[in-house]
């Protein structure tokens, strides 16, 4: 079987591979991939852009199966190209995919469905936008820029002061002629990816993504610095998901007339106020894709082409209990400027790398981007991939490389003492204390200690 995936990054390598782990006689081709895709499968020199290109390699070479990463040829209509032609291919189609391409859109969606999401306004008008902007500014703290068209991640700006607030309105103005402005929410983000024929809605496992460049979420936006599954913090609240949201976006789909046959992604917000629903996405979320597929036990080429058939009903969905993380290895500088083409070195490690901005230049491998590798491990519990994930970091080496050191769920102690009348083990554990020490403990409290594994962002 032939399949072509479009696409160059980290999250394209792990499609990949997951297609490739469950047949070693399917033939993949990377339009164009990257320096670690050649191993894998074979490279063509097409851009991910290049809709008429792609569909003529994949009739000329009988491609059966075309998968897409990225969200820019889904907006551009690649989905209805190819169906247009007869060929088989998993990604929404253009009408569908305007839920990536605006953030209005998918706002209107939601508002419509009932489906909770933060306060807004849409506007072409700086002083309008202004007001809004700052009334909430100054109730919040806090407000949320998001530029209204496709930014590859990095559209979405958190302003605590109205001198940026001035220039970020008038950069997101100027580049898209409209900006979305909305309500600060504090509590912890989770992402979910979920596979959609409009029909039926399977969510995949909960991640945790970490968007700033800096330890602590600090610094600016980024395409994902490293993420990891399950997010121990949000798995209590999949059925309350389900209900309030999922249900809702099936309901949404089908009276749209929405013919939504693909992966949609939906970022959360999940505060004390309840569950909130922060984007919806097009497609495969990066990195979110490299640790969820670690926890999947299904061949994903049988999920994606069920889904794309419209038979997703027909998926039992396989889930293992690993834990999973992704490290991305950046080039310095990244989100901003950043140098190509300094030449990579990679030892021998327990994870896996997954090239995300690399390349090969006479047999060498160099960097191609800002976001240059992902290292992701999965095993049992998350104290042992963290610890084998940054061990492997030391493996690698270029120059200016840069990485987090804090991806991964962190542990929260919380100490709980019980009412005196009702504490009788600790009474108990007293009187055993004092009598093997000799000392008096009346004024002492025994409290039971709890290890919670949270977010990072939540230690802050």
């Amino acid at each position: 079987m032939k399949i072509l995936v479009v696409g160059s990054g980290g999250r394209e390598f792990a499609l990949g591979r997951k297609i490739k782990s469950f047949d070693e006689n399917r033939k993949i081709f990377f339009a164009p991939g990257n320096a670690g895709t050649e191993d894998i499968g074979e490279n063509v020199d097409i851009q991910a852009d290049d809709l008429e290109g792609l569909l003529e390699f994949a009739k000329k070479n009988n491609i059966d199966f075309t998968v897409v990463g990225p969200e820019n040829p889904l907006c551009d209509g690649i989905s209805d190209l190819f169906e247009e032609n007869g060929l088989k291919i998993f990604g929404p189609v253009k009408k569908a995919a305007e839920f990536e391409n605006s953030k209005s859109f998918t706002k209107k969606f939601l508002e419509k469905y009932d489906i909770k999401t933060a306060k807004y306004l849409e506007s072409k008008d700086f002083d309008e936008s202004y007001d809004f902007a700052n009334k909430l500014l100054e109730e919040n703290g806090k407000v949320v820029v998001k530029r209204d068209g496709l930014a590859a991640g990095k559209g979405v700006y958190i302003v605590d002061n109205a001198d940026d607030l001035k220039k970020i309105l008038q950069d997101v103005l100027d580049k898209d002629d409209m900006v979305v402005i909305e309500q600060f929410l504090d509590g912890f983000e989770m992402s979910l990816l979920c596979f959609t024929d409009s029909k039926t809605i399977l969510p995949l496992p909960t991640a945790k993504d970490h968007k700033k460049i800096f330890e602590r979420e600090t610094g600016a936006n980024t395409g994902g610095m490293g993420t990891y599954a399950p997010n121990v913090e949000a798995e209590v609240f999949v059925d309350r998901i389900k209900n309030s949201v999922l249900d809702k976006i099936l309901t949404g789909l089908k009276e749209e007339n929405i013919d939504f046959r693909g992966l949609l992604f939906i970022g959360f917000m999940i505060t004390d106020d309840g569950i909130y629903v922060l984007e919806f996405n097009a497609r495969f979320g990066d990195p979110e894709t490299q640790v969820v597929l670690e926890l999947i036990d299904n061949d994903l080429l049988d999920i994606m082409m069920k889904t794309s058939e419209g038979k997703l009903s027909d998926v039992d969905l396989k889930i293992n209990d690993n834990k999973a993380l992704c490290v991305v290895v950046s080039a310095g500088g990244y989100p901003e400027s950043y140098d190509k083409g300094d030449e990579i070195t990679i030892s021998k490690m327990d994870s896996v790398v997954f090239h995300a901005g690399t390349k090969k230049v006479d047999g060498k491998i160099v960097t191609n981007g800002g976001r240059v590798l992902n290292i992701v491990n999965s095993k049992k519990n998350f104290d042992d991939v963290i610890k084998a994930c940054y061990e492997d970091i030391e493996k690698v080496d270029f120059k200016n490389m840069y990485h987090r050191t804090d991806i991964g769920p962190r542990v929260k102690r919380v100490y709980v003492r019980k009412k005196d009348e009702y504490d009788y083990e600790s009474k108990e554990k007293k009187k055993q204390i004092e009598n093997l020490l000799g000392i008096d403990l009346d004024k002492f409290v025994i409290y039971k200690r709890y290890d919670l594994e949270i977010s990072d962002d939540n230690l802050a």
